[in-house]
């Protein structure tokens, strides 16, 4: 699960509730937490009244003040609140999913697919999203053929490019899951 609020605060947090009393070093100890970090956590806790700092000849004894235990209640309450809201949402959610729009002039299209417009279909289908250079890893196509099938597609409505000058991603359209459904049960049948 994603931590919404610092652990390191939490424990050292927790640590300072428990003995009341204690020191940087006993702190840096017992939770393996980075010095800078620990030192920055004790300022903000002291800055806020739930720490005093009492200095002694050779390290500085950190003391509890009532308002720490408010603050950690309502910081541990704030935490589990927040993650279970957001596990909610992370449990309700699924991702969006096309169904395939029939394709009326489907024989048209089908005999006018060169192999290069099919690996692409057909990559994509079975991977969701590709990129050109992934396509081309996966098969002999040069960058050329896969570029303009690329662009064939696109003009067909079987396939959408998003992305950047560099960097493309390629998708299937509705139009586009149909076509390649189509293509895989050719295959199957085929053998």
């Amino acid at each position: 699960m994603i931590s919404i609020i610092d652990e390191d605060l939490v424990n050292v947090l927790n640590t300072i509730k428990k003995f009341e009393a204690t020191t940087l070093d006993s702190l840096y100890k017992k939770l393996k937490v980075p010095r800078r970090k620990l030192e920055k956590i004790v300022k903000f806790l002291y800055k806020y009244n739930m720490v005093k700092i009492k200095q002694l000849e050779k390290s500085n004894i950190i003391v509890k003040t009532e308002y720490l235990d408010d603050f950690y209640e309502f910081l541990i309450n704030l935490k589990s609140s927040v993650e279970n809201k957001v596990k909610n949402k992370i449990t309700k959610y699924k991702a969006p999913s096309i169904t395939p729009e029939i394709v009326e002039n489907i024989e048209e299209i089908m005999y006018s697919l060169s192999k290069s417009d099919m690996i692409i279909l057909l990559k994509t289908y079975e991977y969701g999203m590709v990129t050109p250079v992934f396509i081309q890893k996966l098969s002999s196509l040069s960058r050329s053929a896969i570029a303009h099938s690329m662009t064939k597609l696109v003009r067909y409505g079987l396939i959408k490019v998003t992305g950047t000058k560099k960097i493309k991603v390629i998708e299937l359209t509705p139009k586009g899951l149909f076509v390649a459904q189509q293509l895989v049960e050719i295959s199957r049948a085929i053998g």
